[in-house]
């Protein structure tokens, strides 16, 4: 999602409108105002036109109001402000799910703090649901590896360990074999997104579904599928544990 927030004014007196869009411009930077009206029908049809995140809304206005507005857009997939001079209508705001309510004259930190309300709902995910949806497919992505012809794509699930070489990276993997890249272990780390991986060792990331053993002498070290033994590094060893703990049921 980009930071700019596309907004709409809507307010039947122009210099109002032009105040509130000076206000923007002025303290709110991340705020672009990509359409303005002065009455219902004008306001729905920028609406409409613009799609925007965010719409600062007047209440009383010739031939209806803000609220009469809003119920001739059924599917509304926007923010809402109302800016009014009069402080009565603050139920009735509520209800119509606005996400605050600024009175007139504006003030500068009513303003702000409004928007900030907005950037925050926007960055917020939207539902359980959509939750669950990121979570899976964080979880399901696969790896990119850069190729000489383009990207190769493996499935994590494959790997069994990455291990350092240099400025370049080891994978190893199930079904084909050792796979060189010329990616250092730290920029591997953070692409992988999958919690099952863990960097053990400064040299080592494993894939703890992977683990065969664990053995505690010689300082420590873990046996993985493919019988390939990495040693465990001395500050990584609580949390290895604490993670195999979440995976396996010590007796």
């Amino acid at each position: 999602m980009s930071d700019q927030i596309s907004c709409v004014l809507i307010d039947d007196e122009p210099n109002a409108v032009k105040v509130l869009n000076k206000f923007i411009e002025s303290y709110c930077p991340t705020v672009n105002v990509v359409g303005t009206a002065n009455d219902i029908e004008g306001g729905v049809e920028v609406i409409m036109e613009n799609n925007p995140q965010l719409v600062f809304l007047d209440i009383e206005m010739p031939m209806g109001s803000g609220f009469d507005l809003l119920a001739k857009l059924e599917d509304r997939k926007f923010h809402v402000v109302f800016v009014t001079a009069y402080d009565h209508y603050a139920v009735q705001a509520i209800k119509s799910q606005a996400i605050d309510y600024i009175l007139k004259p504006v003030d500068i930190d009513d303003l702000v703090n409004a928007v900030n309300k907005v950037t925050k709902k926007l960055h917020e995910p939207k539902s359980v649901k959509e939750v669950l949806r990121n979570v899976a497919l964080e979880e399901n992505a696969k790896l990119a590896i850069p190729t000489l012809y383009g990207h190769q794509f493996l499935d994590p699930e494959n790997i069994i360990h990455i291990r350092a070489e240099g400025s370049y990276s080891v994978i190893y993997t199930e079904t084909e074999g050792e796979i060189m890249v010329s990616k250092n272990l730290k920029s591997i780390e953070n692409a992988l997104k999958q919690d099952c991986f863990l960097r053990v060792h400064r040299s080592h990331i494993v894939n703890l579904d992977k683990v065969k053993e664990l053995h505690k002498n010689d300082g420590g070290y873990l046996v993985l599928q493919n019988n390939d033994r990495v040693e465990i590094g001395a500050s990584s060893k609580p949390a290895i544990m604490e993670k195999l703990g979440q995976r396996l049921n010590f007796i």
